[in-house]
């Protein structure tokens, strides 16, 4: 879950219409702003990762889709829901994903967690 502020949420949303309308560079700015006190926000890093994939920056863009997808981990595996079998199926998912983009490069076709 996001803890984006009113004012966070307003930001965030005019970047991803620039980013909509081709303006990665511009957005990307806003996601890195934002990210700065929102580590954890899924949103905010899978935004990022598409700008930069977009940009043509791939290991960037890998990088901060695994932090995206580790950071859904984290916020759904919480209190009842956290049990080491479930942690240990996200993670080989999230292992599985980072083996199949440093074979084939292409990041849009192995991480589907998007």
């Amino acid at each position: 879950m996001s803890n984006l502020s009113v004012s966070e949420w307003k930001s965030f949303l005019k970047a991803r219409i620039a980013q909509e309308q081709g303006e990665d560079e511009d957005a990307l700015k806003t996601f890195d702003k934002l990210l700065r006190s929102n580590p954890t926000d899924p949103h905010l890093h899978a935004s990022r990762s598409f700008a930069l994939e977009r940009l043509g920056r791939n290991d960037e863009a890998a990088s901060s889709r695994i932090a995206s997808v580790y950071s859904a981990l984290g916020a759904n595996l919480v209190g009842e829901a956290d049990n080491p079998r479930e942690w240990t199926k996200g993670l080989q998912g999230l292992a599985k994903g980072i083996e199949g983009f440093e074979k084939s490069g292409n990041l849009s076709a192995t991480f589907v967690a998007w």
